[in-house]
């Protein structure tokens, strides 16, 4: 058996080394073997290939350090890129013609932009890995209409009416950045329409029709003396239609009962508050007094937009008609959900309304079509309440808030500045600053840039810069981390800076006006002569104006100044030349004349309790 043994293996050897030739001098080995010795030896393994590493015979992945197109390298692997590339900036739409001409930056990291033509300020973005093309439309009704690298594009229109349009950055990813949005208006033509009311046969019929909107008539009823009929109104213009109402321009015989009137002296009645969106009808009742049942009512009627305002928790049309109050959430056990809106803004389409509260911790999105509200973005801290916020570019919003509310003797002392992005519903970033009392913080005021925000706490004023989200420190050289402006005064009640934004003015409800430079050197500016308290506060042109329980009045460092017939005013919503829209103690909303005191009344606020706050005036 041995000798069997001992055969087999000189056989194999002898065919191993009759494979590689006899003289090891000259052997040529094969492929995966190595001439040792004189035997041709098998490699350990096989040859690998690109981005592989041979170990122990086998070939093993190595660690990649670059990725292919559409990937990133995540820790030792190649993953798909989900890394959105920044928002487009300075997005402006204007009218020229025929057209609505789109301007904007391109977003760092992007390849090209979709743009989108809203219906009717819509809320929803496009898909992440979704390629549109020109024709599209996103889930809620927004149209693409462009898509590519251009930063300019002008949309032609046939239909008049507000244009609301977004822009998304694109990246070589097919990921989208944080959309921007634009709105503008194109020249709506009178909207005027007449009316046949045949009170015996009971029919009502619209002889002419409005341009864009469309106008029905029905269940006419006469009763005594008077007449009832329905006006429906169908908006089929571009884009949604604020707060419109019907004004009688004429009537054959009879009076309009329960209307208010215009500035041109003619009657009117509002069909409804809020944005009546393109394509939404909306019916309002009218009544038409002395007339006798064997009458035909010829009536001759506008239709136009009376626009909106926000002030305390009201929402109100701004040319003309009635007010609603606002429902917001209630948090934190707030049983009064009338809550205050301390400030609030216009989105740029002015579907959505962005307010703030002396109750809530973030900001509140009121739908003006709806009423909905939703509470969009928590500030950092849950004993935060806002108390003033600016709206800037790309709708990118400051907000200046209090830590512990503007309630005095609350829990949390501090203050604080949230930047919040309104269009991505998201906070950006956060500052806040404790300071050692229960001081009350309840007034604050931005730089007409919004570079700077003051705020009070008691009788001290702070200052931030926005840009670099820092507080200043007015004191550098003491041990104190941040220093204060002692005003002198006791608990502020309102701030405004110059136009310059460079000075600050601050009062306290004795009416004492104080001015910090921008030194920070406080001096007595003015005392003022009109009733206590002064409820707002603000630097226009070379003036300071304010509202007081007993009128307007302006200061221009010398002379101060009451606005002739004005008797009260609680707040001043804004200021346009020589025009202000106020809201009065006894709850009137009105346009005055601020040379000689002339006033229209808009509406009549329906909870007088809540409107000491700032308002907003949609654009």
């Amino acid at each position: 058996m041995n000798t069997r043994v001992l055969q087999v293996a000189n056989l194999g050897l002898a065919l191993f080394l009759g494979a590689c030739g006899d003289d090891p001098a000259t052997v040529t080995c094969g492929t995966n073997t190595t001439l040792v010795d004189g035997a041709c030896i098998a490699n350990d393994g096989p040859t690998c290939g690109a981005n592989t590493t041979l170990t122990n015979g086998m070939c093993i992945a190595t660690t990649p350090t670059t990725c292919g197109p559409g990937t990133v390298l995540a820790g030792d692997h190649c993953v798909v890129d989900q890394t959105a590339p920044s928002p487009v900036t300075g997005l402006t739409a204007a009218v020229s013609g025929t057209n609505v001409n789109l301007t904007w930056t391109a977003g760092a990291g992007s390849t090209g932009s979709l743009v989108v033509r809203l219906d009717a300020g819509e809320t929803d973005d496009p898909a992440y890995g979704k390629t549109y093309a020109v024709g599209d439309t996103l889930a809620n009704g927004g149209k693409v209409i462009a898509v590519g690298a251009a930063t300019t594009f002008a949309d032609a229109f046939t239909v008049p009416g507000r244009y609301s349009y977004r822009v998304y950055s694109i990246n070589a990813t097919g990921n989208y950045g944080t959309g921007r949005e634009a709105a503008t208006i194109t020249t709506i033509p009178t909207q005027a329409a007449t009316l046949a009311l045949a009170l015996t046969a009971g029919t009502a019929t619209v002889s002419t029709q409005p341009a864009n909107l469309a106008v029905a008539a029905a269940n006419l009823v006469f009763t005594t003396d008077h007449a009832n009929v329905d006006v429906t109104i169908t908006n089929n213009t571009a884009g949604p239609l604020y707060s419109p109402r019907i004004v009688v321009k004429s009537l054959s015989v009879g009076t309009l009962a329960g209307a208010s009137t215009n500035a041109a002296g003619d009657d009117y009645v509002l069909a409804t508050i809020g944005a009546l969106l393109p394509g939404a009808s909306r019916t309002v009742s009218i009544q038409i007094d002395g007339v006798l049942v064997t009458d035909t009512i010829n009536a001759s009627i506008e239709l136009e937009e009376s626009g909106l305002a926000s002030f305390g928790s009201n929402v109100g049309a701004s040319k003309g008609g009635g007010s609603v109050s606002v429902r917001l959430p209630t948090v934190r056990g707030n049983n009064n959900d009338d809550t205050v809106l301390t400030d609030s803004a216009f989105a740029p389409s002015g579907r959505y309304l962005y307010g703030i509260t002396k109750w809530t911790t973030g900001v509140s999105r009121i739908d003006t079509a709806t009423g909905d509200a939703t509470t969009i973005a928590a500030f950092e801290s849950p004993a935060a309440a806002g108390m003033c916020m600016r709206v800037g570019a790309d709708n990118v919003a400051t907000i200046a808030f209090g830590l512990g509310s503007h309630r005095q003797g609350s829990s949390g002392t501090g203050l604080g500045v949230a930047r919040i992005d309104l269009t991505a519903m998201t906070v950006l970033q956060t500052a806040s600053l404790d300071y050692p009392t229960t001081a009350r913080s309840q007034s604050c005021a931005f730089s007409a840039d919004g570079s700077r925000v003051a705020l009070s706490a008691g009788s001290d004023v702070y200052l931030f810069d926005v840009t670099t989200m820092t507080f200043v420190d007015t004191v550098p050289a003491t041990a104190a981390d941040i220093d204060p402006v002692d005003s002198g005064l006791g608990n502020l009640h309102q701030l405004a800076f110059d136009a310059a934004g460079t000075s600050i003015y601050a009062i306290d409800k004795n009416s004492t006006i104080v001015k910090i430079d921008p030194a920070f050197a406080v001096t007595n500016h003015h005392t003022v002569a009109s009733s206590t308290p002064v409820w707002s506060l603000q630097f226009v042109g070379t003036k300071l104006w304010w509202a007081a329980s007993n009128g307007v009045f302006s200061f221009d460092g010398t002379t101060e100044v009451k606005v002739p017939v004005v008797t009260s005013a609680h707040n001043i919503l804004s200021i346009s030349g020589t025009t202000a829209k106020i809201t009065t103690n006894n709850g009137v909303f009105e346009t005055i004349d601020l040379t000689t005191g002339a006033a229209s009344e808009i509406s009549t606020i329906d909870n007088t309790s809540r409107m000491g706050h700032r308002g907003a005036v949609m654009p």
